[in-house]
């Protein structure tokens, strides 16, 4: 990303416009109508700064294979670049180039 997108130690994701991001992650289990678990996940629960870490700002989901899901209302859509980053952000730090 050319230094856009800073990664700490900490789970912490800083974006090219200074804002700081915590996240946390977490299974999450995907049922059907029924009630049965369809697949597990891996939920993002991203929140502002530590303060607010009980918070979140936003929610994300992504699969296994690396499909990146927007299952939650907590969501704003107004916020598409914020939420392509972030998720640039993770696969960059799970591929190992961050």
């Amino acid at each position: 990303m050319g230094g856009l997108i800073t990664v700490t130690p900490t789970n912490r994701i800083i974006l090219e416009d200074n804002t700081e991001y915590l996240y946390s992650v977490n299974p999450f289990g995907l049922n059907n109508a029924l009630g049965k678990t369809v697949a597990i996940l891996e939920e993002y629960i991203f929140t502002k700064n530590e303060e607010a870490a009980d918070q979140p700002v936003f929610k994300l989901y992504k699969t296994k294979e690396g499909n990146w899901y927007d299952l939650n209302e907590i969501n704003t859509y107004n916020e598409p670049r914020i939420l392509r980053q972030l998720k640039t952000a993770i696969d960059l730090i799970e591929n190992g180039s961050l």
